[in-house]
């Protein structure tokens, strides 16, 4: 099989990024910086809640607002994840088993939200942010669609941003970034390749920290 040049970036040897995470540098750290730096434009001081944040898209998303200056809220699903986001660069860690997490003070007032799961919580994305504010959106988990109260969207003055793939200039970006302080991992685990089953099945529980990688 071919790929286009397009389908791939390049990574300098001073990089020093381990195979695992080079793999999986352009769907995570990619996407976390065109979200919310090409796209979403983050600034210092403001504050940006991450939707879905322990996964891997999240768990970048996190660090990536965290050097911008920002003042990063973590919503997850589970418990116990506190000091793994903690280390990311997040603020404050919100648990939301309900997903109704937009009613929670932590999260009020949002400059900018980045919605990493999908139409389970969307709407509560939309929910936190202040007047004028923006949610750019990177996760369809579970497919499907989301109700978008379009009076709420009129009156406040929303945004609902899609950011498209990383670009070459986007990855070009985030090694910079990687040169001057390196990003933390956020690869949890490698696997071989037959067990490719079982990490499917870990990712469908939910819960991780981060990527599942499998090798050859």
């Amino acid at each position: 099989l071919l790929a286009p040049a397009s389908a791939l970036y390049s990574l300098p040897v001073a990089a020093q990024l381990p195979a695992a995470d080079a793999a999986v540098l352009h769907c995570t750290f990619g996407t976390a910086w065109r979200a919310l730096v090409t796209v979403g434009g983050v600034r210092a001081g403001e504050r940006v809640v991450v939707v879905g944040a322990n996964g891997g898209v999240g768990a970048a998303a996190v660090q990536v607002a965290a050097r911008r200056g920002a003042d990063v809220v973590a919503v997850v699903r589970r418990p116990g994840l506190e000091g793994f986001l903690g280390e990311m660069g997040a603020r404050a860690v919100l648990v939301s088993e309900d997903g109704r997490f937009h009613r929670q003070p932590l999260v009020a007032g949002a400059d900018l939200v980045l919605e990493c799961v999908g139409p389970a919580t969307f709407r509560a994305s939309l929910g936190c942010l202040r007047m004028g504010g923006r949610v750019v959106v990177v996760g369809n988990v579970a497919g499907g669609r989301a109700e978008i109260n379009l009076g709420s969207l009129v009156v406040k003055g929303l945004q609902v941003l899609g950011p498209g793939g990383a670009t070459a200039e986007d990855m070009a970006e985030v090694l910079a970034e990687h040169a001057r302080t390196p990003w933390s991992s956020v690869v949890q685990e490698t696997l071989p390749l037959d067990q490719a089953d079982a990490a499917q099945r870990r990712l469908r529980a939910g819960g991780l920290s981060g990527r599942l990688v499998l090798t050859p």
